[in-house]
């Protein structure tokens, strides 16, 4: 009520590079104000809403499987983390949400509190808002041990992705978390080819294959834009695919 753009704004990217003026790629942008709780309730259900699941084979079942597109703890507990630990004495900007082709980003304003740096953020633990801190815990969203961070590199671990990376920047704090959907994507296309009878799908293009297959993973839908991504090529190739 009282700090201005104390909010958290969700960008959602197409592609893997943030694009500006007659390129600009953003395809969704949401601003969610209120009170804290609130903002964390409704930023984890749009992020979620975004996000995508990926089939991929499971070697000791010999099954397909759905596997999420990030550990669903890691990402949620990076919003909860930039709501609890921002500077709200930074006025000019706000938490931002960024989906990427390959990567989950969120910056949060201010950089990293007392002796807390990139190199120790796993083993340490410091609460810039004490106050916001305890109601986060009040309410079932953090434990005050501080182990969150770390549980952040486990599921991340457990899910066969990279590390997060905590970035700290003149006057805010990056955390990134990246996806490895091209390794996913050839898992699963294994499985996205088994639905597929009719005889002529091996006479097809690679670029016609791979916009059929993006189609298929995306209840049948697929429009030119999303084309020009899938086989990277212009707008008059992607529409003839």
């Amino acid at each position: 009520q009282w700090i201005d753009r104390a909010r958290i704004r969700i960008l959602k990217y197409e592609g893997s590079v943030e694009e500006t003026g007659v390129r600009l790629n953003v395809v969704k942008d949401e601003k969610i104000i209120g009170p804290i709780i609130r903002q964390i309730e409704q930023a984890t259900s749009i992020v979620g809403s975004m996000l995508r699941d990926f089939t991929q084979l499971d070697k000791p079942s010999g099954k397909f499987i759905t596997v999420a597109e990030y550990p669903s703890f890691a990402w949620r507990e990076a919003i909860i983390n930039a709501v609890a630990h921002r500077e709200y004495s930074i006025y000019g900007t706000d938490i931002q949400v960024k989906l990427f082709e390959n990567r989950f980003e969120i910056t949060s304003p201010g950089n990293f509190p007392s002796l807390i740096r990139e190199y120790n953020i796993k083993e340490n633990h410091f609460s810039r808002n004490p106050k916001i801190a305890r109601v986060l815990a009040d309410f079932g969203y953090v434990q005050e041990m501080g182990e969150g961070v770390y549980r952040m590199y486990q599921e991340m671990q457990l899910a066969e992705l990279p590390e997060p990376i905590f970035k700290g920047l003149q006057v805010s704090v990056c955390v990134q978390l990246f996806n490895n959907t091209e390794r996913r994507r050839l898992k699963s296309k294994v499985d996205l080819i088994g639905k597929i009878k009719h005889s002529e799908f091996p006479n097809l293009s690679e670029d016609e294959q791979n916009v059929l297959l993006y189609a298929l993973e995306n209840q049948n839908r697929v429009t030119t834009r999303e084309c020009v991504v899938v086989i990277g090529k212009t707008g008059d190739t992607a529409l003839k695919i």
